[in-house]
């Protein structure tokens, strides 16, 4: 891990631990995860989505950007230096999948939003695609309340991070590599993600 990348991240963590009040539930779960090709799989319901689930996590992670956040270079700059992917909305990006499939293949991590985006409430075949393809483990994880980061400053809401045991690539290693399999695990993904709410 880059020591900026460190410093920053340990940071923002300091800061939606004591600021927002941020409990993180099942960080026994990404123990001995981080050791192979894995895809952190969450819900999505905030811009700050990613920089909460970095600060959460032991290592270097990467991320999946809208293309239109790098169109203001200093910003595009800035978050490409964390790891940021630029990707377009609503195409298949092949240069973005190329740089997916880089790093998976190089054994890191990277968050994937199985919805596609906030304001979908149904999975997106692509993170099915990419599991099934690259044979990655999944780290299923539920957000909860950063959308709600104010009345988490009050404590009127508690956020949360609800953390589920990995999904390992036996899981789905036997599934052909088609749009009916990906659809179908990647709901099988989301499900599991959207189980994980009723945790403590």
């Amino acid at each position: 891990m880059k020591t900026y990348y460190k410093i920053v991240s340990r940071s923002v963590k300091v800061i939606f631990k004591y600021i927002f009040g941020l409990k993180v539930i099942g960080a026994e779960n990404y123990q001995d995860i981080f050791s192979q090709r894995c895809i952190i799989a969450s819900n999505h319901l905030s811009n700050l989505d990613p920089p909460l689930i970095g600060s959460a996590m032991p290592i270097s992670i990467h991320f999946l950007a809208k293309e239109e956040l790098f169109k203001f270079k200093p910003f595009g700059w800035l978050i490409s230096k964390f790891n940021a992917t630029p990707v377009k909305r609503g195409v298949v990006d092949k240069r973005a999948l190329t740089t997916i499939n880089d790093i998976l293949s190089n054994e890191e991590t990277i968050v994937i939003f199985p919805e596609g985006s906030r304001k979908s409430f149904s999975a997106k075949p692509g993170i099915g695609m990419l599991a099934i393809n690259t044979q990655s483990s999944i780290l299923p994880l539920y957000l909860e309340n950063s959308n709600h980061l104010l009345q988490c400053l009050f404590r009127i809401k508690r956020l949360k991070m609800h953390i589920g045991k990995p999904i390992q690539p036996s899981f789905y290693e036997d599934m052909e590599a088609n749009k009916e399999n990906y659809r179908l695990l990647s709901k099988n993904i989301l499900d599991i993600i959207n189980g994980l709410k009723n945790g403590s």
